[in-house]
């Protein structure tokens, strides 16, 4: 009699499930798709993307953070000629036509860009244009704290390209230009640094950190997680887009697993209908 009754109850949920309308499912599978995308977004660097810089946003990222790097040098020369009108190894760049070009990405941790510049050569007695071929690493900076310990001032090391790179009649300017561009208004370390506001600097390690493979710290992270959402749940799989972290692999294999029961549910209530059932 128990086993009669137990057998009755499953057949009875069995039957509700199965007279569910299969457009109810799959209205029910295709929300799970940008909710998914959204959980995707707030796990901290739970997923690697290798191929994310290469898309159009990493390609708009990297020239925003060019901008941002000349903005940033043009801002350092103009409060080093506040301090004082004297320009040493007697040259005056002119910060107005400072352009940083052709920002690219070497590795995962590398960047590196080009710097056009005119200035008045007083050996020369003429303005003299000329490219510099700057590398910057990610780990390479100088936090300065104020008193009450909150970061007063960031600094960024930057490296000058092999001299094989530059052209054999600028000499030895190419060297004396880069240290004039990137010789801070105060001075306390001999490298040449370039000086960012936290805003920068947290602009320029988001993009370090989306050039490592970060899939969700490059611009359109939503959009790009919506599609991993969309390739998990149908079970495709293609693996550009990888989780990291335990906990992002708990979700991606529960989204997984929901997918293929959505999707057998779906089907089932499309062959109870077909056999007749309402």
């Amino acid at each position: 009699m128990l086993k009669q009754r137990r057998t009755s109850f499953f057949l009875g949920i069995s039957k509700k499930i199965s007279s569910i309308h299969p457009i109810i499912y799959i209205v029910f599978y295709v929300s799970l798709i940008p909710i998914f995308a959204g959980l995707y977004c707030i796990i901290p660097a739970g997923f690697y993307a290798p191929y994310v810089r290469l898309e159009y946003n990493g390609q708009s990222d990297a020239y925003e953070i060019g901008v941002m790097i000349q903005t940033a040098i043009r801002r350092g020369l103009r409060a080093r000629l506040e301090k004082s009108s004297n320009h040493s190894n007697n040259i005056k760049i002119r910060e107005e036509l400072l352009y940083v070009q052709r920002l690219s990405v070497t590795d995962s941790s590398e960047i590196k860009f080009d710097i056009y510049t005119m200035f008045w050569d007083e050996e020369r007695n003429g303005n003299i244009q000329i490219p510099l071929h700057v590398v910057m690493r990610a780990p390479s900076k100088i936090i300065t704290f104020s008193a009450t310990g909150d970061v007063k001032k960031t600094f960024r090391y930057v490296e000058l390209g092999s001299a094989s790179q530059f052209p054999e009649e600028f000499g030895n300017l190419v060297g004396l230009v880069f240290i004039e561009i990137f010789k801070p208004a105060d001075v306390f370390s001999n490298g040449p640094l370039l000086e960012l506001s936290d805003d920068e600097d947290q602009k320029l390690s988001r993009f370090f950190d989306g050039i490592g493979g970060n899939a969700t710290a490059v611009t359109g992270a939503y959009g790009r997680m919506l599609y991993f959402s969309s390739i998990v749940i149908t079970t495709v799989g293609f693996g550009d887009i990888v989780p990291m972290t335990a906990l992002a692999r708990g979700i991606v294999a529960f989204e997984a697993v929901l997918g293929v029961i959505l999707a057998g549910l779906f089907l089932n209530a499309i062959a109870y209908r077909a056999a007749g059932g309402r």
